[in-house]
């Protein structure tokens, strides 16, 4: 008999202690959660990058291997954007870049698409800018997006000499941002 209490109190002390690291897994994950949940609910989500900021130290990998820093805006004027998979006007500007690109009307310089995958379907997105950018893809609002000071999609802005010279959420907000 006394063996089958030791059992249940060494199953009972087990169950507890298995209960208490899940209670503290839990809670770090939603302390997690509630600070980005913050963060995207702050009055200013939709602030942009501040014109004449120094372009933010950042490491990333293009979908063809190529790595982007920082370095990458050292020179001539760069066209940088934010895009989000499941964002109707990111899907629009998708359709639009190539157009512009083509024009000349951003430089000789490819651009750089940031695109969220947020519903898992950037496939087509990705696809159409790959010709004529240089594309990065997160999993999240909280890799390049956050590094910049970006909370609102689409998302654009123009850097040159490590320094954003023009933001904005549509292509045509930079040439006015740049004329002024």
């Amino acid at each position: 008999m006394t063996g089958l209490i030791w059992t249940a109190m060494g199953l009972t002390a087990l169950v507890a202690a298995t209960s208490f690291g899940l209670n503290v897994v839990m809670a770090r994950r939603l302390r997690e959660l509630r600070e980005r949940i913050d963060y995207l609910a702050r009055p200013d989500a939709f602030d942009l990058p501040e014109v004449g900021e120094t372009v933010p130290q950042f490491s990333a990998t293009t979908t063809t291997g190529a790595r982007l820093d920082a370095k990458s805006f050292a020179g001539p004027d760069v066209l940088m954007l934010f895009l989000t998979s499941d964002c109707d006007s990111c899907r629009e500007l998708t359709e639009e870049l190539p157009g512009r690109v083509a024009a000349g009307d951003f430089g000789t310089t490819p651009p750089i698409a940031v695109v969220i995958d947020a519903i898992a379907d950037a496939d087509h997105m990705v696809t159409r800018l790959e010709p004529v950018a240089r594309v990065v893809t997160q999993n999240d609002h909280f890799g390049l997006a956050a590094t910049f000071g970006v909370r609102g999609f689409p998302s654009v802005l123009i850097a040159g000499d490590g320094v954003i010279r023009a933001t904005g959420h549509h292509l045509n907000d930079l040439r006015a941002g740049l004329a002024t």
